[in-house]
Order: structure tokens, then sequence, then C-alpha cells
């Protein structure tokens, strides 16, 4: 090589050394850039996913495929976590913050230990899941965004993205309430991809505020017209939830962003009230347009008006009152996350009782729930929490002067008000909740980018990456948790839709690889067991009673809270006496008809379980007590007075009989209701008539059923018996003619007739 090629490579190599800083700065600006390009992604997957994921081949059609969702973004936002913090790249989060978002996370855990049920606490009920597992993952999502870097231009594509989500969520709800959705929900409401129309009104509600800062933060036309199109959107689907609380809360953060952003909205007035008038113009038309829609509107209007008559108000009364009960019985500890299901029974009251039988799983407060699952200092603690958030977002917009930066930052206090508010009767939702907790945390990171990179000490990087890495094996197991559950949901799903008698072996085959999936899972076993019952109902084989007995036992075994199990516990007995397999009950079963009727005093359904058993046991007089409370909880329930009649007419007290018939009657004409159970009580009432051989009364009867009921072969036969008791054969043989053409294949009919013509002769 010569000289001069010699000093023109001394001279680049000088040159790169020179530059190779400046390089080196601009390669890991970019790098950084692209590192948060990735995180934004997943952020974003992890909106549009949970948003609007759902399946039509589970039994849980929103709530698991969202599951796996959070939990597969979640798994990969901590890895994410664990480069940038390798990097060096993270951001202060003030103390205040951090502690108490820690102590809160850490009280829950402790709280856990002291739960009615461990595994109700730990992973949720059946088709909510919003237990310890999933809130300890909301706060550690909380504190992964909370430490990011942001600016201006991350947080507006955050956000962005967020109500970009919410988009063809919007748009299915709209399709909904139009009739045209592509899947056979149940009409009503809009639940879209949500599964819930007042949490769908809660997500919707998150995002509106910050539609809303863009609106009014972007000055061209376009921009307006594209968010104005947004606004109107999300108002559309908001309104077709029929949701008040959501509502409000909208109303409530909108005031918020304008109240602090007063000056600047004085200003741009006239713009925002030139693309204000079309787009109430618009929501004005569509709500106009459906004669229902107005109905509705009108019937909330009027449940506002009147609490008292408000079902869905006076329901939650209930829940409430409930649940003070429960917290007066567990101040400290609480009963665990997601037990109000097990606890409410033991305070169901009476009144409740009368329109409807259900165990809710929610209080439908978010504050007083807390305060139940985890004691009140859960509660205080999750408010001191929000207080830090508040601080973080109020110094931020008291320390910039920018308008932009206020008006992100106000958006955010409005989203967080919004909630809050509508949580006064909301819950915690997978389609729902992580989102709140991802937002605030993007929020406490705007917040506080001024703070500056995270420097830790050498011993707080290795105890990051261990509670990291620990972090990172946790969603593995969850991850797989998630697709068991999923996989096990479909089998039984599928098995609950074949036919035992038919379809046995694929049955059989699901419910065994199902609870492989899932074992020790308390409702899948108990799930199995009805599939079991339903299969030794048909067949008599005793195989199947065994199995159904030991997956019950288990079932009430791994969870001795749940009503229902012991219900189905003792219907399984019930269907045992009836075909002759079991004498009488077992002393287990005797104990839990004990139980269940002391825990869920006022749940009709425990006495209709305890009187089908008694009623095979032929104990007529614990029936008739047992129907007495039953009459209580539902004094208009037709059946307990049929099943009334009948006992008295077992034990020969006939007067009794025909009083709880008349009163059957009575209850149903008042109501205008004309079915199988008026039917059977005049049915009875003629047969009493027809056994005094007082006809006259006997045919009276039997015709009121034929005027009522004219297409029911039931009253064409019973003519025929009356007027063939009477002798007249002529009008006998007319009838149970009249019931073969309704039945060609009757064979009371035919019977009648043979009779008859073996009497007469023709």
């Amino acid at each position: 090589m010569g000289k001069a090629a010699k000093k023109k490579k001394l001279k680049i190599q000088e040159d790169m050394r020179n530059r190779k800083p400046e390089l080196m700065l601009k390669q890991r600006i970019r790098s950084i850039d692209r590192f948060e390009l990735i995180e934004d992604a997943v952020l974003g997957i992890l909106f549009f996913s949970v948003a609007l994921l759902f399946s039509t081949s589970i039994h849980v059609h929103f709530t698991l495929p969202k599951l796996l969702a959070l939990r597969i973004c979640s798994l990969c936002l901590v890895v994410l976590w664990i480069v940038r913090l390798r990097r060096g790249k993270m951001q202060i989060l003030p103390s205040f913050v951090l502690y108490a978002g820690a102590a809160f996370g850490l009280w829950l855990i402790l709280s856990t230990f002291f739960a009615l049920h461990l595994p109700t606490a730990l992973h949720g009920v059946y088709g909510r899941y919003n237990a310890l597992i999933n809130n300890e993952i909301y706060i550690v999502l909380f504190f992964l965004v909370a430490t990011l870097p942001m600016d201006i231009k991350r947080i507006s594509r955050i956000t962005i993205v967020f109500v970009f989500a919410l988009v063809p969520v919007s748009f299915y709800a709209i399709l909904q309430y139009l009739n045209l959705d592509f899947f056979p929900w149940p009409s009503g409401r809009s639940a879209s991809t949500i599964g819930n129309p007042v949490i769908l009104g809660a997500l919707l509600s998150l995002g509106f505020p910050f539609a809303l800062v863009f609106f009014l933060r972007y000055r061209s036309n376009l921009a307006k017209t594209f968010w104005g199109a947004a606004i109107l959107l999300l108002l559309i689907a908001m309104f077709t939830t029929i949701s008040r609380g959501p509502a409000l809360s909208i109303i409530i953060s909108s005031a918020i962003i304008f109240f602090i952003n007063k000056k600047e909205a004085v200003k741009d007035l006239k713009k925002i009230v030139l693309f204000a008038i079309p787009v109430f113009v618009i929501f004005t038309l569509f709500i106009l347009s459906s004669p229902a829609s107005l109905e509705k509107i009108g019937q909330r209007l009027k449940d506002i008006s009147n609490l008292k008559s408000d079902r869905n108000i006076q329901v939650r009364l209930v829940y409430y009152k409930a649940a003070l009960e429960g917290i007066k019985e567990y101040p400290l500890m609480g009963a665990g996350l997601e037990s109000f299901r097990i606890v409410y029974p033991r305070y169901r009251p009476v009144q409740e009782g009368q329109s409807r039988d259900v165990i809710p799983t929610m209080v439908h407060n978010g504050y007083l729930q807390l305060a139940l699952t985890n004691g009140i200092p859960a509660l205080m603690l999750y408010l001191s929490f929000l207080s830090t958030v508040f601080i973080v977002f109020l110094k931020k917009i008291r320390r910039t002067s920018e308008y932009v930066t206020r008006l992100i930052m106000s958006g955010f206090i409005g989203m967080t008000i919004g909630y809050l508010f509508q949580d006064l009767t909301g819950w915690m939702e997978i389609a729902l909740t992580p989102f709140f907790w991802i937002l605030i945390g993007a929020g406490v990171a705007f917040g506080i980018a001024d703070n500056g990179y995270n420097e830790m000490r050498r011993w707080k990087n290795i105890g990051m990456y261990i509670f990291l890495t620990l972090v990172s094996i946790a969603l593995m197991y969850l991850v797989f948790d998630a697709i068991n559950r999923i996989y096990a949901n479909r089998l039984f799903w599928q098995a609950e839709h074949m036919s035992p008698a038919k379809d046995w072996k694929q049955m059989e085959y699901n419910i065994k690889e199902g609870l492989a999936a899932v074992p020790g899972d308390f409702y899948h076993e108990d799930m199995a067991g009805i599939l079991y019952l339903k299969r030794y109902n048909e067949t008599g084989e005793k195989a199947s009673y065994e199995e159904a007995l030991r997956l019950l036992e288990n079932a009430h075994r791994h969870n001795p809270y749940d009503i229902y199990v012991m219900i189905h516990r003792v219907d399984l007995e019930t269907v045992a006496l009836k075909k002759g397999l079991i004498q009488k009950p077992s002393s287990s079963v005797e104990k839990l008809v004990s139980s269940m009727l002391d825990m869920d005093k006022n749940n009709p359904s425990v006495y209709e379980s305890a009187i089908k058993l008694r009623l095979e046991e032929k104990k007529y007089e614990d029936v008739l007590k047992l129907l007495e409370k039953a009459r209580t909880l539902h004094p208009e329930e037709l059946k307990y007075y049929i099943l009334e009649g009948n006992m008295h007419r077992n034990t020969g007290n006939v007067s009794k009989a025909i009083e709880a018939f008349r009163n059957c009657i009575k209850i149903s004409e008042a109501k205008g209701i004309y079915d199988e159970d008026w039917l059977n009580a005049k049915h009875n009432i003629a047969i009493h008539y027809l056994n005094k051989k007082d006809f006259n009364n006997a045919l009276k009867e039997a015709k009121e059923i034929s005027e009522r009921m004219p297409n029911n072969v039931h009253p064409y036969n019973l003519l025929g018996d009356i007027y063939g008791i009477s002798g007249n054969f002529d009008k006998a043989r007319e009838s149970f003619a009249s019931a073969l053409r309704f039945d060609p294949g009757n064979q009371n009919a035919k019977r009648g007739l043979e009779q008859i013509k073996q009497i007469t002769g023709k």
C-alpha cells in the first residue's frame, strides 16, 4: 500500500473517530424511537384485541378471548419493560405514586389470604375473572406505562390508537341497534363486542374525552371534521346502550375539559359551534328516527323522576344493602375478591326474591365492592392512590403554559373523574378495567415527563430484573391457563348442545377432556355433574349416577359456599329416589338440605329443590311447610298453589286443596294469564266435581277451559270423561273426536272412544 493510500485510510479512521459519538447518538435515538414504536404497537394490539375479540363457539363468548389477549399482550409489554430497564430509559416515578400503588397492590395480596374461598379470590367467578391475578396485572400495567418516556407526540399517538380501537366497537353497536347484526345476540340494548351495554357505555366514556381533546386541539377544518365525526360516532354508540351512568360521565368529563381550557375554547367558539351544530342535529335525527328510541328515552326519564318504580335502581339498592352488611362482617380483610356471590345469599332480603331469583356476582358499585372483598383499608388505599394520580395531573397543568399540554392533561382529568363517577353504579370488567389503568398510567407518564430517567443503584436494578422475570414467568403460566380455560369452555359448550342419549360417547369425551384442562375447577365439575345427571335421568344407568355423584361431591368440596352446587346434588338424589336406585336420601344430602336452607333462606330455588326431594319421599307435611315459606317469597307463583292443592288432596284435606286451586285461578285471571297452571287448577276443580257426581259444575269448568284454550286437547278429553261418566255417550264421542282432530295420536282420546264402543257396541 502506498503512502498516499495509507494517509487516506488514516484520515478516514480519524474522521470516523471524531464522528463516532455523534453517529452513536443518532443511532441510539433512532433505536429508541423504533423501540417506542414497538411498545406502542403492542399497546395498540392490546387496545384492539381486548376491545374487539369474542367467540360464538364457547360459552363465555366475550371474557375468555379478551382474557387471553390481555395476558399475551401484558407478557410482551413486560418483556419490553425488561429491555427498557437494561437500557436505563425508565422515567423516575414520584415516590408518593410508587408507594401508594405498591401499597394497594400488596394489600390486595395480603387480604386474599383471608378470603372465604381462595380459588375464587385468586381466579374470580366463572365468566368474569376479576380477582387477584388480573387486578395485579392491571397494577403492573399501570407502573409499566407510567415509567415510559413520554412526550406530546407519544401521548397523542397512544390515546389516538385507543380512540381508533373504539371505532369498530361503536359501528358494531349501531348495527346491533339497527338489527343488522351478523350474529344472533339477544335483542335490546347494544352490547357490541363488549358483551354488556353498561360496560360498553363505560368504555366509550373513557375514549370520548380524548376525541373531544383532539377536536379542540386541531385547527384545520379537515381535522375538525374528522374528530367531529368520531365524537358523533361515539355519542350514537353511547345512546344505543341506554346506560345512564356512562352518559352522565361523558357530560362531566366534557364539562371539566371545557372548564380547564375555557379561555382557548372561547377564542375558538365560532368554529366549535359550527361543527357542534351538525353533530347535534345528526345525533338528534338518529334518535328521532326510531319510535322505539323515544319510548326507551321516555322510560328512562320516567324512571329517573320516580326512583321507586325503577327496577334497576331498586335491585341495586338491595345489592348495596347486602354489601354493607357484608362489610360490617368483614371490615378489615374483606371476604375475598369477587366473593359477593358467596356472601350475598346470607343477606338476600325477602322482597328481592319476589321478582326474580339470581345470585349477583358484583355489587354494581365499585367502591362498595372493593370494601367488601378486600376490606375498608383496601378502599382507602385505592382512593389514596388515585389521589396521587390526580396530584401528578394537576401539577402538570399548573406548571405548563402550553395549550396543547394543558388540553391533553384536562382530557386525562376528565376521563378519570368520569370513570370514577360511573363506577358508582359500575363494576370491574376485563373489557374495561385494564384500559383505565393503562390510560391513567399514560397520564402519569406524561405528567412526569420532565423528571428525567431513572438511574437505579445496582441492587435495585437486580431486584427489578428478578421481579420482572418472575412476573414474566407468571404471565407465561397465565397465558396457558387462559388457553386451557377456553379449550375446556369450548368442549363443555359443545357437550351442552348434544343429546345425552344419542351423542353420549362424544359428550363423555368432551367432559373428560374439559375437566383435564381445568383440574379442580368446581364450576366445570358442577357442569359435568349436571350432564351426567341428564344422562342418568334419560337412561337410568347406575354408572352415570355414580359419576354424577362423584363430580357433584367434588364440586361441593372445592367450593362449599356455592348454593347451586348444593341444589344440583339434591336434585341428583331426587332423581335417584324417583328411579328406585336408592330408598332414602343419604345423610350428606340431608345435611346439604339443612345447610342450603340456612345459607340462602330467601331463595325460592332452594325450597323448590327441597320440595322435590320431600315429594319423592312422600313427606307431604314437610312439603306443605316448605311451600308456605316459598310462597312468602313468590306470593303469586301459580305452580306453588297447584302443588299445595295436590299435597292437600294427597293428605285427604279436600277443602284446602280446592281453596289452593281457586287461589291459583284467581291470581291467574286477575293478571289475564290463561296458561298451563290455570288449566291444571281448573282441571282439578272439574275432577273434584266429577268425583262428587256434580256433572253440571264439572261441565261448566271444562267448557270454560275449552273456551279459553280452544286449541288445547286436554279440555276435550276432560269433557269426554265427564259426558261418558254421566252417560251422555254421544257428547262423549263428539268430545273425544274433537281431541283427536287436534292430536290424532292422543292415547287418552283413543282409549275413551274404545271404552264407549265397548259399552254401547258402536
